[in-house]
């Protein structure tokens, strides 16, 4: 099991950076180690217990784990910055193994598949309502947005509307995943474009028009 053993060899003897529950500084190590409690609830390596409990359930069929020396169909060719993005000198991008940190930002996926996982967070059933409840409140003040909640930043736009969300970027590639719960709309962006820049008013252009149709 990745997760528990090889993983935590990394970051175990860290110190901390300050007392548990008193801060927050968000870290992918922190999925690692939730990767590892689940491996030991499930009793099987994170990658499956994914595909068992969560891709399988909710038909997320283009979402897997990045290996190395795997050969996926139809994958896009990933592409990164040379020097400083602002230079606009773009190269292909090497090859970084996340298996040390799967659940942090190690899986391929889809825009659309993406969508679906945010859809099943927009009522109960897939989730319990305490779970959603607690995912969705804020549990730690940041500047600029509301919070962190459970996995999800908690922010208002312009219009005072509440979106849930979450990006990431890595060498390859970025990715924005937005649900605005009221109006039940999720919106996922994808770029094979390694820490690619989505300016607020280009995410805005994009979201509106499916927020005017759902109010």
């Amino acid at each position: 099991m990745v997760a528990k053993v090889a993983s935590l060899e990394l970051f175990k003897n860290d110190s901390l950076l300050f007392k548990p529950g008193s801060d927050f500084s968000y870290t992918s190590y922190g999925y690692v180690l939730l990767s590892a409690a689940i491996e030991s609830a499930a009793g099987e390596d994170f990658p499956t217990a994914m595909r068992e409990l969560v891709f399988a359930p909710l038909g997320l069929f283009n979402t897997y784990e990045e290996r190395v020396g795997m050969d996926a169909q139809h994958q896009a060719t990933f592409y990164d910055y040379q020097g400083r993005p602002e230079d606009g000198n773009v190269i292909e991008a090497p090859f970084v193994d996340h298996s040390s940190k799967w659940a942090g930002g190690g899986f391929l996926s889809t825009a659309e598949d993406l969508v679906r996982f945010a859809s099943a967070h927009l009522h109960e059933g897939f989730l319990h309502a305490e779970t959603l409840k607690m995912m969705f409140t804020v549990n730690s003040r940041r500047s600029i947005i509301d919070g962190y909640g459970l996995g999800w930043m908690l922010a208002r736009d312009l219009r005072f509307r509440k979106a849930c969300f979450h990006f990431g970027a890595t060498f390859g590639g970025t990715a924005l995943l937005v649900i605005y719960p009221k109006q039940k709309v999720c919106i996922a962006l994808l770029a094979n474009l390694g820490h690619a820049r989505f300016p607020f008013s280009q995410i805005m252009g994009i979201v509106n028009p499916f927020l005017a149709a759902a109010e």
